[in-house]
């Protein structure tokens, strides 16, 4: 009984883990690979999604991390091995963290890509404890988001679909006096049209062996918007990770005070809270090793920075704080 609830539980995770989607797909029209069905398949195939893993993990690296070993007199003493390695993987692991809700690393702190950790390389650092949560990897932003994933998908579908066919359509019957043609002649006019038309490539001629007249039927690609809705797009999938529309390049939100205040508010509300749950969980891992982390190389805090100064000197002076908590709260 056991074995059989084990069995169960795991082709359960599997299950949960995939998008569910039972839309059909026609391989005459659909001129794309089948839309992802995992967070990570998302990951690798929408670039929308990539852009903002690459965001998350430029971010992160811009913070100094540092490995500090165990000795035998039980003190700390930095690893410079480690860290120059944690330097490298520090911010592809969290955008990994952060996107996936786990990532995977070696013993070494080398980080190793998801699909590889997948069939059980590297130590799995999950954002949740198998043993405590129900829905596994569902718990990735990505996996509770798998209609926005679809909508994006299809977006790119319909794109690639206007390109293929330079934007559009036509009716080819046949010529007054001309034969009706047979089914079977249908099938091979339309395919041999249809390979002209690439071939020809936009306002290019073929001859063709068959008498016919073509009705053209013109596709207003304007109407369809797909400019907006890519735009609306990206902004649902900016608010999924607390990321502002502005660092996506969002047409309507992308001047310069803005994108200051934006990144000041990535790197106050995800890059630095996501930095220190990942230091956390590779504590947790690697009990033989402590992180340290110092965001004060970051320029755009800076002005932060100065005003927390200000305040507790202030507080300072007037002695509701000393010198050794000021010094503590500036983290000097």
């Amino acid at each position: 009984m056991r074995i059989f609830e084990i069995v169960a539980g795991v082709f359960s995770k599997r299950r949960r883990a995939r998008f569910a989607d039972e839309t059909p797909l026609l391989p005459e029209t659909d001129l794309v690979q089948p839309p992802p069905t995992t967070p990570l398949e998302a990951l690798e195939r929408i670039h929308e999604i990539q852009s903002i893993h690459n965001l998350i993990s430029l971010a992160v690296n811009r913070l100094s991390w540092t490995v500090l070993s165990k000795s035998s007199s039980e003190l700390r003493t930095e690893n410079p091995v480690l860290t120059a390695r944690l330097e490298h993987n520090a911010g592809l692991l969290a955008a990994d963290y952060l996107m996936l809700a786990e990532c995977y690393v070696t013993d070494d702190l080398q980080r190793i890509h998801p699909r590889l950790g997948m069939l059980g390389q590297g130590r799995r650092i999950a954002r949740f404890d198998d043993q405590q949560s129900f829905f596994y990897a569902s718990h990735s932003p990505l996996a509770g988001a798998s209609w926005l994933i679809r909508k994006l998908w299809e977006l790119h579908r319909a794109e690639t679909q206007l390109l293929a066919s330079m934007g559009a359509g036509a009716f080819v019957v046949p010529s007054d006096g001309a034969m009706p043609l047979t089914q079977e002649e249908l099938t091979t006019l339309r395919t041999l049209l249809k390979d002209k038309v690439r071939r020809g490539g936009v306002g290019g001629l073929e001859p063709l062996s068959a008498a016919v007249d073509i009705k053209p039927v013109p596709v207003d690609v304007a109407k369809y918007q797909l400019v907006q809705l890519r735009t609306q797009l990206v902004r649902e999938l900016c608010n999924l990770f607390a990321i502002d529309s502005s660092l996506m390049n969002d047409p309507d939100n992308k001047t310069y005070s803005n994108k200051d205040l934006a990144l000041r508010a990535l790197y106050t509300n995800v890059i630095i809270p996501l930095s220190y749950e990942l230091k956390y969980k590779l504590e947790l891992a690697f009990p033989e090793i402590t992180i340290d982390i110092d965001h004060s190389n970051i320029e755009i805090l800076h002005a932060d920075k100065e005003a927390q100064a200000k305040y507790i000197i202030m507080l300072l002076q007037a002695g509701i704080i000393d010198i050794e908590k000021a010094q503590e709260m500036l983290e000097l």
